[in-house]
Order: C-alpha cells, then structure tokens, then sequence
C-alpha cells in the first residue's frame, strides 16, 4: 500500500505482521535495516514487532508526517462534514427576485411569503420615491431572514431585542424579520419594510450624513406610521421641559428603551411640525438642497428662512401650547394610572355587595327551616325637625 503512494521516495517496509501484532502502525525505516528486521522475525516467528528505529531515515519520518496529516485529516472532516452541511442548507434554499434597483432574497420555506410581498414592495418603494421627489440611482437589497439566529448572524453589529427591521448604509441592505419567527406577534410588516426602504432611499439619494432625528422623522412620515406613536411620553417631557435636544440626536438615539421611544416620538413630531409648517413641498426642498450639496443647516435656513435652532425652539413652544395640562390628564399614560385603582375599587364594592346578598339569603333559609317566621321591618316615623 505504502509503494503506491505518489511522491514518496522511500521503499514499502517487507516486514510481516503475526496475528497476535495489536494495530499499531510500525515506524518506517530504510530499506536495509527492515530488511534485516524482517528475515530476524521470519526466523523467530515472534508475534513482537522489532521497531526500526535506531536507523530511521529522512523519508522515514516524513511518511510518518503524512500519514499523521491524513490522519488528523479525516478526523477534522467527519467531525465538521455533518455541521457544514446543515450550515449550507439555508443558503442552497435561498431564492431571489429582481428589479430595476431592487433585490430581494429569501429563504424558500417563506416563498409564498415572498410571492404576497415583492409585488407591494416594488410599489411602495416606488411610492416613496416619488411622494419624496427623490429617484436615485443605486440597487437597495432587501433580505427577509427565516428565523432569528439568521435575523442576527445577518447583523454586522448587535441590534436591540426588539428589532423588527433595520438598514444598514455600508451594503445597502434591509434587513427584516419574517413573521414565522414571532408567532402570535403583532406588528406590521409591510409598515416596517417602507420604514426601511426610506432609509434605503434617502441614503441612496443623499451622500451626506443624515441627522438620524431627520432620518427616522421621514422615515415614520412616509411609512404612515405617525397614528401608532403614542405621545404620552413626548407630552411628559414637554410638559416637563425633558424634551431631548436635537443636537444629541444627529449620529445616533439613546440606547435605553425610554429614551430611545422619546428620541423616536421626538422625531416624528417635529416631523409633524414642519409638515404643517410649509406641507411636503418644504420638505422635499430641504432634501432636494440636501441631495445637492448643502448642509442641513444652510438647507433649513434657505427653506424656511429660519435657523434650526429657531426652529426648534418654536417646535418646544407648539408643544407647550398643545399638551397643555388637560392633555396631560388625558394621556394614555395618566389614564392608565388612574383607572386601574377605579377598577380595583369597582370590583371590590360588587364583591362586598354580593358578599351581603348572599348572607341575607343564608339568613332567611334558615329561619324558614327553622319555622320561625321573621317580623315584619316597621318603617320609623320621620323626625319631627324634617316635616
């Protein structure tokens, strides 16, 4: 067997192995002294092995190193074989649709998923588009992950828990979460995946950096997402003069659950502020000076003739003025808070109530088996100070 092997320079050892031999493999040796190994254990018959190692030659010891390699080799394979077969299974089922500056892949098990969603995609990409005025060249891929270690395998760095969708700059690539990985949830998938296809089209359209509250503003303005936000936190802080300053929120948003929903709710209002400002004509100026040079700055002082601090500043002061302290009693929040103590108490008092019924029920059965018959109540006359 070892004269076959191709690009060994050395002879195969003569030597034979009695029956009793354990399966120990005999160390190489050169040619004489096997020989000389092999005619004494023919002479001997022994069923010892004499090891030829006092002479052990070059060629020797690296047959020893290949056959140690191949070895090892085979080890290696059957123990990672079976792991990398199941890893590769997902990418042999990963299926793709294509579109004129749009990619969209997904895993197989989600392709009557995919069939529903890529025509809507096409159209909502398309919508905000044109709701923007913004038609920037540049693919944007859209990848739907079939579970959630794929949805964070997929994730160059690590997302919060609660992260449906996300996008990210450096590929062009939304990132979504199928449905069948929270089963019973509910959320939007569709509005999710227009939150992000804006992201992927300002990007595309605007080489500057966004400031992340104008990002996450237009993003939940063109995703229809403005009725789902609730503005009991954004009414506290305003109320309480909490609010987040606009300068903290240009590369990125708190990393904690309440401040990132404020960050959010803040966004989305001042959003709300300049539509109602100039509508989506000054917003599209303000992307269209944008997606031309201009800093964001020089963008909203051309457009609106006011700086973004004054702006902002007036932003503050419609917020004082709208939730005044009646909508603060009539927050969700507040509501909440008070009306559970009133619920509590409501039920306890039918407890109570029902409680004494009973009693007074218990208390006629018996006297009615007891024979008795219970006397008649007599109704006190009235005080002579209230006729």
């Amino acid at each position: 067997m070892l004269r076959d092997l191709p690009g060994i320079g050395m002879p195969a050892c003569g030597v034979e192995i009695g029956d009793k031999l354990s399966g120990a493999w005999p160390d190489p040796c050169d040619s004489m002294a096997c020989t000389g190994a092999g005619q004494s254990m023919r002479a001997s018959q022994s069923a010892e092995l004499t090891y030829c190692t006092d002479k052990l030659s070059e060629p020797g010891r690296q047959m020893r190193e290949v056959m140690m390699r191949l070895w090892i080799g085979c080890v290696i394979c059957a123990a990672v074989l079976p792991a990398g077969l199941v890893s590769a299974q997902p990418e042999s089922a990963r299926q793709y649709k294509y579109a004129e500056g749009l990619i969209f892949a997904y895993d197989l098990s989600d392709e009557r998923l995919a069939a529903d969603l890529w025509p809507v995609m096409k159209a909502d990409r398309q919508e905000i588009m044109d709701r923007l005025e913004l038609h920037p060249p540049g693919t944007l891929r859209v990848v739907l992950a079939p579970d959630l270690g794929a949805f964070r395998r997929a994730q160059p760095a690590p997302a919060p828990e609660n992260a449906l969708g996300l996008y990210y700059p450096s590929t062009r690539t939304v990132l979504l979460r199928s449905p069948r990985t929270l089963p019973g949830g509910d959320w939007d998938l569709r509005g999710v995946m227009r939150h992000e296809l804006a992201h992927g089209v300002l990007d595309l359209a605007i080489s500057q950096p966004i400031p992340r509250w104008l990002n996450e503003g237009l993003a939940i303005l063109v995703a229809d997402e403005l009725s789902f936000l609730d503005d009991s936190q954004l009414t506290l802080a305003a109320v309480r003069d909490r609010l987040i300053p606009l300068d903290l929120l240009m590369t990125g948003f708190p990393r904690t659950s309440g401040g990132m929903t404020l960050a959010y709710s803040q966004a989305a209002s001042f959003a709300r502020f300049l539509l109602r400002l100039s509508g989506m004509a000054g917003i599209k100026s303000v992307l269209r000076a944008m997606a031309a040079g201009s800093t964001v700055q020089g963008a909203f002082a051309a457009v609106y003739t006011r700086s973004l601090s004054d702006l902002e500043r007036d932003w503050h002061g419609d917020l004082s003025g709208r939730f005044s302290w009646m909508a603060l009693v009539t927050s969700a929040t507040i509501l909440g808070g008070i009306g559970t103590p009133l619920l509590i108490a409501g039920a306890m008092r039918r407890w109570v109530l029902r409680r004494r019924k009973y009693r007074e029920w218990d208390e006629e059965d018996n006297r009615i088996a007891s024979g008795l018959t219970a006397p008649k109540p007599t109704r006190a006359s009235k005080p002579r100070w209230l006729n």
